[in-house]
């Protein structure tokens, strides 16, 4: 579970190489054709696998993820059947930590899925499943607050009623029943939410690259300022880095280790590859490509790509291990049940509700966040301006105020019934 996700970063800082982290569209271009793919993506050597749920509005993803989403909506593949590729994969042998990547919280489709399938329950049969955590792109703070301590959970109640019936039980065990939930980070998050972030991350963060969306190309180059951005996070946690958006080759692979990352993430070129295989040979064709970024069979040219750094794993007698020491995870409740603390909403740095309504609020792509807060207060500031309401009453006469019924008679007679105007 999200132990198994520190192990990975911890045998790899041990081996003095970042982990590769791979991202695979489920159900693209066929439902029986992502068990195979995740299987050749770990014989490539990835070392940790991103399964993204298809959906309709991926805000922060590019063409040729959008795409592949498009056909795997076409395909009817649902969360539910997300989980039996995932369970399938396990069956047939794929040992790499899985995070189910869920483009949108709410509005667009990134947390949508999930919260339509119900927080709780997406989460247990992910865990049932054998899926290791989550990584979700639009989840405004107060929502990955809650939906991290549900994730946190261990599916056998309350963690702080069973610690202290069996401190064995509570130390060994119950961590690697918990999932882990992945926040992001973009070059524009302001200070405030580095922090809060930072402060909710359990087992690594994902690091995004550069401003837009996800796509790469082969002659691109890496943002420049990545080891700026990367030494900003670090200021606040010591909790692994994972740096994605814009990586495709080796060259790539390497710039981003060289800014400091602990870990490398390819998901657009990984799409790329499928796409362009020979009908049949997309597993095939994807292992190949993961074995040119991670050298994986062939002697590396200056040996391990940093200074190896041991990391001691304890072992519990049952052949669970876990890293020592653990990350600390802070503690939250859910936030249906409290208000969030003074300090949780300044980080924040929002100006109005998270939440519109059952289902509405800010889920926008973490890039977005902060530009958003600049609209809300810039809102907030005009409506209360007198001079703002001054200049836009004298508008009226432009707006057709008041205005007349119009009605739509082409729309009238596609829709076949009752009369239809608008205002």
């Amino acid at each position: 579970m999200a132990e198994q996700i520190k192990q990975v970063f911890a045998a790899k800082k041990a081996e003095g190489e970042p982990a590769f982290v791979t991202f695979v569209t489920a159900g693209y271009p066929k439902p029986e054709d992502t068990v195979p793919n995740m299987l050749a993506l770990e014989a490539g050597g990835a070392d940790i696998i991103e399964l993204g749920i298809p959906f309709s509005d991926p805000t922060a993803d590019g063409p040729t993820i959008q795409a592949a989403n498009t056909i795997a909506i076409n395909n009817d593949v649902t969360y539910t059947d997300c989980l039996e590729f995932v369970r399938q994969a396990r069956s047939q042998g794929l040992k790499a930590p899985v995070m189910l990547m869920d483009p949108s919280y709410g509005r667009t489709g990134y947390y949508n899925p999930i919260l339509s399938y119900g927080e709780e329950k997406a989460v247990q049969d992910a865990r049932e499943a054998g899926a290791n955590g989550f990584i979700v792109v639009d989840l405004p703070p107060e929502e990955a607050v809650k939906f991290r301590a549900i994730c946190a959970s261990t599916g056998y109640g309350d963690p702080t009623v069973l610690m202290p019936l069996s401190g064995y039980l509570a130390e060994h065990y119950l961590p690697t029943r918990s999932i882990s939930y992945v926040p992001l980070i973009a070059p524009s998050t302001s200070i405030g939410r580095v922090k809060f972030l930072a402060g909710i991350a359990d087992s690594f963060i994902y690091v995004v690259s550069k401003m837009g969306t996800t796509g790469s190309t082969r002659e691109a180059e890496m943002n420049t300022g990545l080891p700026e951005i990367i030494a900003r996070i670090r200021a606040f946690t010591p909790v692994p880095l994972a740096v994605g958006f814009g990586v495709s080759t080796r060259v790539h692979f390497e710039a981003v280790t060289a800014s400091g990352a602990d870990a490398v993430v390819v998901g657009s070129r990984i799409i790329d590859v499928i796409r362009d295989a020979p009908q049949g040979q997309g597993a095939s064709a994807l292992e190949a490509y993961c074995r040119e970024i991670t050298l994986k069979g062939q002697p590396k040219p200056d040996g391990p790509t940093r200074k190896p750094v041991p990391m001691p794993v304890e072992t519990n007698g049952n052949g669970n291990g876990h890293v020592s020491p653990a990350l600390p995870i802070p503690p939250a409740e859910p936030l249906s049940d409290i208000n969030p603390s003074e300090q949780a909403k300044v980080e924040a740095g929002t100006t109005l509700p998270a939440r519109f309504g059952a289902f509405g609020g800010q889920y926008v792509a973490e890039a977005l966040v902060d530009s958003l807060t600049e609209l809300e207060e810039a809102h907030k500031a005009a409506l209360a301006d007198p001079e703002f309401w001054k200049e836009f009453e004298g508008m009226y006469t432009y707006m057709n105020r008041p205005s007349n019924l119009y009605e739509a008679e082409r729309l009238t007679e596609y829709a076949g019934g009752a009369k239809i105007w608008l205002k």
